[in-house]
């Protein structure tokens, strides 16, 4: 009777141990693929982006991001650790667009602050929270 006991607890500590992982390291292989390529995005919570003046999000190694909003350029800083990347304060260049300033405040809003991220099977990129999704394609 006690080995089936001690057989039983084990098995209940290894089935629990498991449940304690959320978020698990991406492999190196994530994040080159994170950090070596120019993203447009295609898609703002629900609304499909398309046309010629997209934004774009490229992320380098040491933290840095930046792109084009729509209008302008804009550039700042990351903090990335796993599956979770917080983007901080996000500052651009001050052209005037009629067309484009809308979809760039959108844009920089959605994207400011803490999100989790992960590269899909089809090659996609999401960035998303509790309130926004981006999505993003390689830009070709």
């Amino acid at each position: 009777m006690r080995k089936i006991f001690i057989y039983a607890m084990g098995i209940l500590v290894l089935f629990l141990s498991g449940c304690g992982i959320q978020n698990p390291a991406p492999s190196p292989m994530d994040m080159s693929g994170l950090y070596e390529t120019e993203w447009r995005l295609v898609s703002l919570n629900g609304q499909s982006i398309d046309g010629k003046r997209s934004p774009t999000l490229e992320i380098d190694e040491d933290g840095r991001f930046g792109g084009f909003g729509g209008c302008n350029e804009y550039f700042g800083r990351a903090k990335i650790s796993g599956h979770s990347i917080h983007f901080g304060v996000i500052g651009s260049t001050r052209r005037y667009c009629i067309e484009g300033h809308a979809l760039e405040h959108s844009y920089f809003e959605s994207l400011e602050g803490p999100k989790h991220w992960r590269i899909k099977s089809s090659g996609k990129l999401l960035l998303y929270d509790d309130v926004n999704r981006l999505v993003f394609i390689p830009k070709k």
